[in-house]
């Protein structure tokens, strides 16, 4: 069985395309590629589910995969976005957590009445999302709801500590390549200060001169052997730091999928109680002053 095969047993929600990515609607568990998904029906879209494509590939010893979708939404341009990642899942729910964030951010008006008027956008200075945050903050106000208000300030603190690890993880990624690309260039070079040092070595007793040059060659291969050491030393710091990112972004993964199943739940029960509300509403029989208005009319005959 060929590794590509054994990728796609890997995913088995995934199916290859003609141009060879694997590609995904997402909708296999709950997560951001059904809210977003959710939210774009709400919005009126009627085209079809979002696919979501990947392409898989290996970049210094590093599993790499491009996540890219397209949202053809309305008669405006079509928004799309890519990004890449080291796994298709996790691509895919950060491709569709990046859309759903710029989609209310660009819709904010549309989003008012929706479950998800309060999801973080990029720029949480926007005047409008901000009064929206502070209406259901406020414990005088009419619309003070203090569960929301919670939910809306976790889903805040989540985005922006996922951005960070994310940019993060990017600058840990962008060093590990730059250190792996500088020690493999000294170690070319050491080769090449060994392989000159033993053709001198090999040679017959060097004039003066000569010796002046071996011993320049000396110390340069130490030279080249202490900065080598260093730069090892220094990949192995930043593979132990990218680990320690890469772990965070995993637990940060799971707290997301965790608070995405807890928002579509109080999302149902928030609908539940309305509902119920409207039917105390009907059951509530009518006022006294329309029950004495006969009365007194017919007080008024007798006279």
């Amino acid at each position: 069985m060929s590794a590509f095969q054994m990728e796609l047993n890997d995913y088995p929600h995934f199916y290859l395309a003609e141009d060879g990515r694997l590609c995904s609607t997402g909708q296999h568990c709950p997560g951001f590629p059904r809210m977003l998904y959710d939210v774009l029906l709400r919005l009126g879209y009627h085209g079809d589910v979002l696919i979501y494509r990947c392409r898989l590939s290996r970049v210094h010893d590093l599993d790499r995969c491009e996540v890219s979708v397209t949202i053809p939404f309305g008669t405006a341009q079509p928004w799309s976005g890519s990004l890449i990642g080291s796994e298709p899942d996790t691509g895919v729910e950060m491709m569709a957590h990046i859309a759903l964030t710029s989609l209310c951010e660009d819709r904010l008006a549309a989003t008012a009445a929706l479950p998800t008027a309060l999801l973080p956008i990029r720029n949480q200075e926007n005047p409008v999302w901000q009064q929206r945050l502070e209406a259901v903050s406020d414990l005088e106000g009419p619309h003070f709801h203090a569960g929301m208000t919670s939910l809306a300030r976790y889903a805040q603190y989540l985005f922006n500590l996922q951005h960070n690890t994310a940019r993060t993880g990017m600058q840990q990624r962008m060093r590990l390549t730059a250190y792996e690309e500088h020690t493999a260039a000294t170690s070319r070079e050491l080769e090449r200060l060994r392989h000159e040092n033993a053709v001198l070595r090999s040679g017959a007793r060097l004039p003066s001169e000569q010796d002046r040059e071996l011993q320049a060659v000396y110390r340069q291969l130490s030279e080249a052997e202490h900065g080598w050491n260093h730069t090892r030393q220094l990949l192995d710091i930043t593979r132990e730091e990218v680990d320690v990112h890469t772990h965070g972004i995993i637990h940060l993964e799971y707290a997301i999928e965790a608070q995405d199943v807890e928002l579509e739940e109080r999302a149902e029960a928030i609908a539940t109680l309305e509902q119920q509300v409207q039917e105390l509403q009907l059951q509530v029989p009518p006022a006294p002053e329309d029950l004495d208005e006969p009365d007194a009319m017919s007080g008024i005959d007798e006279d």
